[in-house]
């Protein structure tokens, strides 16, 4: 088991919860679920697993004031910090990879950098869209969250990042109906219409 704790932001993640949480439980030392107190089963699935802490959060419209609230405010006991989405997930190899690699990871860096894998409607994105990379994994007290409200990273506060070889995964299981219903898709449409 490795010295992580695991931050996870919810609301009304019950679609997705459940597969996030059995992705990591296996490896990592606790989750931490920072919920925006959610009206589905979100936190009755969290709840069926002993090592998740729940904690409720008042939603400001920010993911990175949120997490930082996090990382302010739970009693975070481990090394090292992983950010997760409800979607998202570690693929089986990026896991073996932390697994070996972490250990003995020389104490000049405070980050892991790991790619991203885009996947829609059960298919990874192969094209279309340029690789992303991104600081999800940091010691604890030595990142936080950029405040933007879009598109926010994890900046280190000391040390240097190294990149990962694997991937991990972005996989919203909602279906398109879903999705064109979020507010900020409905949002971008009324945006976006005057290009069209």
């Amino acid at each position: 088991m490795l010295d992580i704790s695991v931050i996870i932001l919810t609301y009304n993640e019950e679609i997705h919860i459940r597969r996030c949480l059995e992705n990591v439980l296996s490896f990592v030392k606790n989750v931490f679920i920072i919920d925006s107190f959610s009206a589905d089963k979100t936190l009755d699935i969290a709840q069926e697993y002993p090592r998740v802490q729940i904690f409720q959060n008042k939603w400001e419209n920010n993911h990175a004031k949120q997490f930082n609230w996090a990382l302010q405010n739970i009693p975070i006991q481990s090394k090292w910090v992983l950010r997760l989405d409800a979607d998202e997930y570690l693929t089986e190899d990026l896991k073996s990879e932390l697994l070996s690699r972490l250990p003995s990871l020389s104490e000049v860096y405070t980050g892991v950098i790991f790619p991203l894998r885009r996947v829609f409607l059960g298919r990874t994105i192969k094209r279309g869209m340029s690789q992303v990379k991104l600081l999800r994994l940091f010691q604890y007290g030595k990142a936080q969250s950029e405040v933007r409200l879009m598109d926010e990273h994890i900046q280190l506060l000391e040390g240097q990042s190294i990149e990962f070889e694997y991937e991990f995964a972005d996989d919203n299981l909602n279906n398109l109906k879903n999705i064109s219903d979020m507010p900020f898709v409905k949002l971008l449409i009324y945006l976006t219409s005057n290009w069209i």
